[in-house]
């Protein structure tokens, strides 16, 4: 950041515009408003058999990867802002990301957030994680923010370090 006129480098700020104006071009595979894993090396499971992408050759719209992007969004309203730019465009884009992930990442059922089969359009219900967690940042509802902290407080699901068990 150029600290003297509270905003970046005009090469800095023209790269952050550029990335995050085209991720959903390239990272949104049926047009939701969710990222979506594409390669197995996104998943963390590089190394090993990825259920996600090697078993089923399709993409995933993965929790954590929802809750990084509206980190993101918040931020480049921010950022335009101190930029003397108008931060309304990615306002409108956090919200409509905000909605898709609350309409197509929650299960009733379980009561909380699961990654998605973007080409079946089902929940990967099937692996606990703490990934769904992350997205209590953002919830509002109070029902789901109570019914995702019982889970995590249940010893059946969490061990004591916060890990998920074999249950």
């Amino acid at each position: 950041p150029d600290f003297k006129t509270g905003g970046f480098r005009p090469a800095v700020w023209q790269a952050l515009l550029a990335y995050q104006r085209n991720l959903l071009s390239v990272r949104d595979t049926n047009h939701d408003h969710l990222i979506d894993w594409l390669h197995t090396y996104e998943t963390g499971w590089d190394d090993k058999d990825s259920p996600f992408i090697d078993l089923k050759g399709d993409a995933t719209s993965a929790i954590n990867e929802q809750v990084f992007n509206l980190w993101s969004l918040q931020e480049m309203g921010y950022l335009s802002r101190i930029q003397g730019e108008d931060p309304s465009p990615w306002q409108k884009e956090f919200d409509l990301a905000l909605k898709a992930v609350r309409r197509n990442l929650w299960d009733p059922a379980t009561q909380r957030y699961w990654d998605l089969d973007a080409k079946t359009g089902k929940l990967w219900t099937q692996g606990e994680n703490l990934d769904a967690y992350y997205f209590l940042y953002f919830e509002t509802d109070p029902a789901r923010i109570e019914a995702m902290m019982e889970r995590l407080n249940n010893p059946a699901k969490f061990n004591g370090a916060l890990l998920p068990t074999l249950a």
